[in-house]
């Protein structure tokens, strides 16, 4: 399991909020028939991800390129 990173909004949402998420994934795998994880999979090649947990750049909180201390 990657590490959390206390500037990412995904490693410190809420536990329900997530969950969620995750039931809300689920239905969209099984109603397209694993469709939208090969289009998931194509994009995640394509953008820049934080090196510490591993989710997108754009989930985190980015002042002038960097991350805040």
């Amino acid at each position: 399991m990657a590490k959390k990173c206390r500037d990412c909004k995904k490693c410190t949402e809420r536990g329900i909020l997530g969950f969620t998420k995750k039931v809300g994934n689920a239905a969209l795998i099984a109603g397209t028939l694993g469709g939208s994880v090969v289009g998931a999979k194509a994009a995640k090649g394509l953008r820049q991800n934080c090196p510490e947990c591993g989710h997108p750049i754009t989930y985190h909180e980015v002042v002038d390129g960097r991350f805040k201390d």
